[in-house]
């Protein structure tokens, strides 16, 4: 797998246009396409009137540990209310079988194209077990509170090797 991006870690960076190096915003979110089923663009908060805009994909130049940087000719566009957050959206499948909350979704920042989303089944399993990676071909839609997975869809639902069984039986990969 190449570089990817999660939305999580992007969340609350610098938008910086360059070659200015103005910061134009703080990211807020990324903005779903429920048609294409993927991320084209991400959406912020503007510094000066606290304004919310979107940046489509294209116009990204780099996501960077510490800011997102984007072209000089960026438009800022509004940002569309159909295009709400899935975030902390309960994930069932099959015959009502609950995986968790989506809290966080992996992407590849090139084509947008969703890689993965962390699932977390709360607070305390998430401490014990860790989350979990949900892989698969099934669609958002962003209107609905439930995302429902029919049973006959293939989906690869993986741990992401945290939480403290893992760190203490020496399967955590970042402490590897």
């Amino acid at each position: 797998m190449g570089k990817v991006v999660s939305r999580q870690r992007i969340t609350g960076l610098s938008v910086i246009c360059e070659p200015t190096s103005e910061i134009l915003g703080i990211i807020n979110d990324v903005e779903y396409d429920p048609e294409d089923n993927k991320i084209n663009g991400i959406i912020a908060i503007g510094i000066r009137n606290n304004k919310v805009f979107s940046i489509p994909l294209d116009y990204v130049l780099d996501f960077s540990e510490s800011k997102v940087t984007v072209r000089s000719n960026l438009t800022k566009h509004p940002k569309s209310e159909a295009q709400s957050s899935f975030k902390d959206k309960k994930v069932v499948w099959g015959d009502n079988i609950e995986l968790g909350f989506i809290s966080n979704i992996i992407f590849d920042p090139e084509s947008g194209q969703i890689k993965e989303y962390e699932v977390s089944q709360g607070i305390i399993d998430d401490f014990i077990m860790g989350r979990k990676l949900l892989a698969g071909h099934f669609r958002l839609n962003p209107a609905d509170e439930v995302v429902k997975i029919s049973s006959d869809q293939n989906i690869e639902l993986k741990s992401n090797n945290k939480g403290i069984l893992n760190i203490l039986s020496g399967n955590d990969r970042l402490y590897n």
